[in-house]
C-alpha cells in the first residue's frame, strides 16, 4: 500500500530536533489538514447508525482542527526511519480517537441505551420488511424476546435519539 499523504521527512527531522520551533509546528499542522479533514470524514460515513444527528461533518472537521497542534506536539516516535507514514498514522489514530471522545462527550444517552434503540430499529424494519406492514409492539418484543413493556421504552428511545435519521411511527 503506497502513502496516503506524503509529509517531508526533513521537516519532520527538523521538527524532531527542535520542537521549540513554532514554524516547523505550524507548517506540519498546515500539512496535516487533509488528514483530520479525511479522518472526520470517515467517522460520519462509518457512523451513521451511531452519531448523534446534530454532528456533522463540519463540526468534526472543526474539533479535529482544534486539536491538530496539540496532536502535532505530541508526535515523537520511538524510531526516525518512515517517519513520513509514522506522522500520518499518528495524526489519523490520534485525530479518529479525538473525535470519537468529543463525539462521546456531546451523547447524552449511554452506549446501552443507544444500543437498545437500535436493535429496536432493526427490528422493526425487519418484521416490516418480513410482513409488509408496521409491526407492532408485541410482534417486535417477541422478536427481541423482550415484555411489551421493555419494547415501547426501547421505541420511546429511539425516536428521541433518532439513531437511524428514519422516522418509525
Amino acid at each position: 500500500m503506497g502513502k496516503i499523504f506524503n509529509f517531508p521527512d526533513d521537516t519532520l527531522h527538523a521538527y524532531l530536533k527542535s520542537k521549540a520551533d513554532v514554524a516547523l509546528r505550524d507548517t506540519l499542522v498546515g500539512q496535516a489538514i487533509p488528514v483530520v479533514e479525511q479522518t472526520a470524514s470517515l467517522i460520519v460515513i462509518r457512523g451513521k447508525m451511531w452519531l448523534p444527528q446534530h454532528v456533522d461533518e463540519d463540526e468534526l472537521v472543526s474539533e479535529g482542527l482544534a486539536q491538530l497542534t496539540f496532536i502535532v506536539e505530541e508526535f515523537d516516535p520511538p524510531f526516525r526511519d518512515n517517519l513520513s507514514n509514522a506522522f500520518y498514522v499518528h495524526v489519523r489514530t490520534r485525530t479518529h480517537w479525538r473525535l470519537i471522545d468529543y463525539v462521546r462527550s456531546e451523547r447524552l444517552q449511554s452506549r446501552t441505551t443507544i444500543d437498545h434503540a437500535l436493535q429496536f430499529k432493526v427490528a422493526f424494519k425487519a418484521l416490516e420488511n418480513e410482513t409488509g406492514y408496521a409491526p407492532t409492539i408485541g410482534e417486535i418484543a417477541e422478536r427481541l424476546a423482550i415484555s411489551p413493556l421493555i419494547a415501547e421504552e426501547w421505541r420511546v428511545l429511539a425516536i428521541e435519539l433518532d439513531v437511524r435519521n428514519t422516522s418509525i411511527d
